[in-house]
């Protein structure tokens, strides 16, 4: 299988790089939410904590 697949990568984020994509994109929390995998009530602590919102 190695032959013609690449091995899965791990991806990890810091709250910091979320923050930034939501500060820095467009504060649109849906997209934040796809790209990175979560669900409103962890990107709404997240931002909370940051005292973005």
């Amino acid at each position: 299988m190695k032959e013609y697949m690449n091995e899965p990568v791990d991806f990890s984020w810091s709250d910091a790089d979320i923050v930034e994509a939501y500060s820095g994109n467009s504060e649109d929390k849906r997209s934040i939410k796809r790209m990175f995998c979560l669900t409103t009530k962890e990107l709404n602590r997240i931002l909370r904590e940051a005292g973005v919102e």
